[in-house]
């Protein structure tokens, strides 16, 4: 018994090759949606850390937020589900100091969304209610051999911010 006659199991591939070259598996996020394996290694990632973290898909859609980020938005992941853009903006923001929404072309996701770049910035987010707080943000674009997979987003409250 050994490799080759079919008594060990092989590790689960992510990439296999075909007539266009390697081709990225798609598995499956909470939701059931099917996502590029990148998505699910970054969701577990950011389930792991203690900052709140966002992924966000090529599309733009919010197809996960990590617990921190619940913590500070006042709701759960798994109470919220996948969100559009337009949907996580009318519920959470951003907003800018007079509390006015801050145009989409000004956000640090926006730029890592359209030029694949990483991209960071300050703003105000609906916490818990009604409360607005200061957040810095950082975007960090996904990107592989195939293309542009995503983004995944970091905030915290910029008082939590070492001085400038």
């Amino acid at each position: 018994m050994g490799p080759g006659d079919g008594s060990a199991r092989s590790p689960p591939q992510l990439w296999r090759d075909t007539d266009l070259g390697a081709e990225a598996i798609t598995r499956t996020i909470g939701d059931g949606m099917a996502q590029p394996v990148e998505l699910i290694l970054a969701r577990n990632l950011i389930s792991g850390i203690r900052i709140a973290a966002i992924l966000i898909d090529r599309d733009g859609v919010i197809v996960f937020f990590n617990d921190a980020a619940g913590e500070l938005i006042g709701r759960r992941f798994e109470e919220v589900g996948r969100l559009s853009r337009d949907q996580w903006s009318s519920e959470f923001g951003p907003y800018d100091e007079f509390g006015q929404v801050v145009p989409t072309d000004d956000l640090p996701l926006t730029v890592a969304l359209r030029d694949g770049l990483p991209a960071n910035g300050r703003f105000h987010v609906c916490a818990r209610g009604d409360d607005l707080i200061e957040v810095d943000v950082s975007a960090l674009p996904l990107s592989t051999a195939e293309g542009f997979q995503g983004a995944i987003v970091v905030f915290w409250r910029s008082e939590d911010s070492l001085p400038e």
